[in-house]
């Protein structure tokens, strides 16, 4: 049984953080319009979104099974307090930052109306470093980190969040071309 749990752990924070990775993704590359020839920017803003929600569903399944495992204990203080934990303090506190960061990013999209859109893109941008602190988690405090495998993974993950952020960056601004402001999409 305790083998399941660990790899019912592993899974699901290994999907996590492939949602995570799908959604700043598309995100970027949305706000960017690098996939316009390719998809609907509509459905690329769909898989954004939907991958951010999916990825806050399996990081709550990792925490929560973390929690139910006793191969290393861990208390819920230990998974919610940065560096309370005895186990790996520096990649879990990591893992924590990265839970919180996912999930104000997650709840201020359901408040973009109350707290206006100015707002929201500032707590947007963190989702930079919610993803990064993900990565740093996973590299640090992951099992199977010094595996090829996941080292490859990793290694693909950060470059196709690197590639389309130099390519947001490098891009002409969508309103400069006489297309819409790329801060206005839902």
């Amino acid at each position: 049984m305790d083998l399941i749990l660990w790899e019912l752990i592993r899974a699901a924070g290994l999907i996590a953080f492939g949602l995570l990775t799908l959604s700043v993704f598309m995100g970027v590359a949305v706000n960017a319009r690098a996939l316009d020839g390719v998809m609907k920017r509509a459905w690329a803003n769909e898989v954004h979104g939907t991958a951010a929600v999916l990825g806050a569903v399996f990081i709550a399944m990792h925490v929560g099974l973390v929690l139910v495992d006793q191969y290393v204990p861990f208390s819920p203080i230990a998974v919610l307090v940065p560096l309370a934990s005895n186990w790996r303090p520096w990649p879990v506190a990591a893992g924590i930052v990265s839970l919180y960061l996912a999930t104000t990013l997650l709840v201020s999209t359901y408040l973009r109306p109350a707290i206006g859109h100015r707002t929201w893109r500032l707590i947007h941008y963190g989702g930079f470093l919610g993803w990064a602190a993900a990565l740093l988690h996973g590299i640090t405090a992951g099992s199977d980190a010094g595996v090829a495998w996941m080292q490859y993974l990793y290694l693909l993950a950060g470059g196709a969040v690197a590639l389309v952020t130099i390519f947001r960056v490098l891009a002409p601004s969508p309103s400069a071309s006489g297309g819409l402001p790329a801060s206005r999409h839902p």
